[in-house]
């Protein structure tokens, strides 16, 4: 039975996001999926591709379903990438801006056990965790 948002799109029960998301991207291959403010482009294979080999390297890592994996990076290609290879496994998402990495444990926007921080390298030396 599917369940359908006001703008008649369809979910079926049980499809995980990350599921629903890709699962047209083999029909646009090469076409631009995305574009960044420098102009920089992915294509939806290009995303696929990212997306498989996040999970991949998360799994590799031992992570999964459940673990709660932190990204600390600012929105650019490879956010989407990312945020959809976690789910892809079941782990859980959460997000940080490398803007805020230094608040004060309890004022921070991450748990404190996510046992997985995921920085990308221009932030990690800025990040305590």
């Amino acid at each position: 039975m599917p369940i359908s948002s006001k703008n008649q799109i369809e979910i079926q029960l049980g499809q995980s996001l990350p599921g629903y998301v890709t699962s047209g991207f083999a029909e646009y291959g090469d076409a631009v999926a995305m574009v960044d403010e420098d102009g920089k482009s992915m294509t939806y294979s290009e995303l696929q591709a990212t997306i498989n080999k996040v999970a991949t390297a998360l799994a590799q890592k031992g992570i999964k379903q459940g673990d709660c994996v932190m990204i600390l990076s600012p929105n650019d290609l490879n956010y989407p990438a990312t945020y959809h290879g976690i789910l892809s496994i079941g782990a859980i998402a959460t997000t940080c801006n490398p803007a805020c990495a230094s608040l004060p444990a309890p004022l921070h926007p991450c748990p404190r056990h996510a046992p997985a921080p995921f920085p990308r390298s221009a932030c990690a030396e800025r990040t305590t965790l």
